[in-house]
């Protein structure tokens, strides 16, 4: 099948939205499509060197496009990154049909940015089209927004009404109207699609992780709790500091590691003083990849209490490395994380952070105190991170195309 992908996000040994582009252009060439990508310009350089050093049989085509230089300054205005990636969207529509009128395209796919809020006119092209995984429709507990910052506050607010927006987006009617898929990452982004469209509309998420033959942690002491990701409010960083100091009382022979930076990080140092568990939380930074897999194989828990996430690579890639997973039951995370693998913290509108905080530490309690069911969960992530590679991504959206 010859098929376009649109993907604004794609670069190679990238994680979150970059990766999520490059990796669904290679499988699906990898699977023997003739694979076109419109990305943008400045991703040229690092895919151009990366396809050279692959030299593949059968490579993807990258159709590159940008904002002339005097327009590229409104990403770096506040928010002004979404009025860049409007502008971008109909720079590509014109420069897709005129390769369609060329190429012939048999399908179009909008992948990235995988956000409803943020659409595609890819459909206007008048061949099959598929809109997502987009996610976007999560929100943060009610309760729970009393843990963020000032900021944080702010962000969210204006999230909520961004998404309340899209409600009168031109771009995102189209995009629905003229999807013969729409695929959602969750339940809650499906609740944000008009239901005059849910009869086309599924859920299924973008992520993949490269299947690893992987060891399980050994069970020492003392255990250890491993939070992967940026720093700052959404990432529930705040939530799995209450719960440690909970979970310390019962079981003292913990210790937690933050990988990441963001501009949370002060708050969260301040906050483990206030609780008088400094010593017992270690701060990581930013680290190479290569580090951040031995730092996985080290580590016996990946405690993840995102608040609204719309999937959670980092989930797999703890899963491939045998970490079971505590979260909450929200957003991607709580899609992604089963009873085979880990224990979700249930939560709704009126969850308190004190209620959310001791269920994850009842969670930390439960797998650092039982070895029996910690290595049943060390088993079912290994078996988790094998069944949830980017073919298996693709295969679940294509499936119904490899027939047509």
């Amino acid at each position: 099948m010859k098929i376009l992908l649109s993907a604004y996000a794609c670069e190679p040994d990238r994680g979150s939205e970059p990766g999520v582009g490059w990796n669904w252009a290679m499988e699906l060439s990898a699977k023997g499509h003739d694979v076109w990508v419109i990305t943008r310009a400045n991703n040229k350089p690092v895919i151009e060197e990366k396809l050279n050093k692959l030299a593949l049989t059968n490579p993807p085509r990258f159709i590159y496009c940008d904002l002339p230089q005097k327009l590229r300054f409104w990403k770096k205005a506040p928010g002004g990154v979404n009025i860049y990636y409007t502008i971008w969207q109909y720079i590509a529509f014109f420069k897709a049909r005129k390769t369609h009128q060329i190429e012939n395209f048999q399908l179009v796919h909008h992948i990235t940015f995988g956000s409803f809020r943020q659409s595609s006119l890819m459909g206007l092209l008048g061949i099959p089209f598929i809109f997502g995984p987009v996610g976007g429709g999560e929100s943060c507990p009610a309760k729970l927004r009393e843990s963020y910052s000032t900021r944080g506050r702010i962000i969210d607010f204006a999230r909520d009404l961004f998404n309340l927006s899209s409600r009168i987006n031109p771009m995102f009617w189209i995009a629905c109207h003229k999807a013969s898929d729409i695929v959602c990452k969750t339940k809650e982004t499906k609740a944000s699609i008009p239901k005059r469209f849910h009869h086309k509309t599924s859920i299924a998420l973008e992520i993949g992780i490269p299947y690893k033959d992987s060891k399980l942690s050994p069970v020492d002491s003392p255990y250890k709790l491993l939070f992967v990701g940026r720093l700052i409010f959404l990432k529930g960083g705040q939530l799995a500091i209450h719960a440690l100091k909970m979970a310390l009382e019962v079981n003292p022979n913990l210790e937690l590691t933050f990988l990441g930076q963001g501009m949370e990080k002060d708050e969260w140092q301040e906050l483990a003083k206030n609780l008088g568990i400094s010593q017992k939380i270690h701060w990581l930074g930013h680290v190479p990849k290569v580090e951040v897999d031995r730092i996985y194989q080290d580590q016996h828990i990946f405690l993840f209490p995102s608040l609204r996430d719309s999937s959670g690579n980092v989930i797999l890639e703890a899963a491939s490395h045998g970490l079971p997973s505590i979260c909450l039951d929200v957003g991607g995370p709580g899609s992604i994380v089963d009873d085979s693998f880990g224990i979700k913290a249930s939560c709704d509108s009126k969850t308190t952070i004190e209620e959310a905080s001791r269920k994850l530490s009842e969670a930390i309690i439960e797998l650092s105190t039982n070895s029996e069911l910690y290595q049943q969960k060390c088993i079912g992530a290994l078996d988790k991170a094998k069944n949830s590679s980017w073919a298996d991504a693709v295969d679940a959206i294509y499936a119904k195309w490899a027939k047509e």
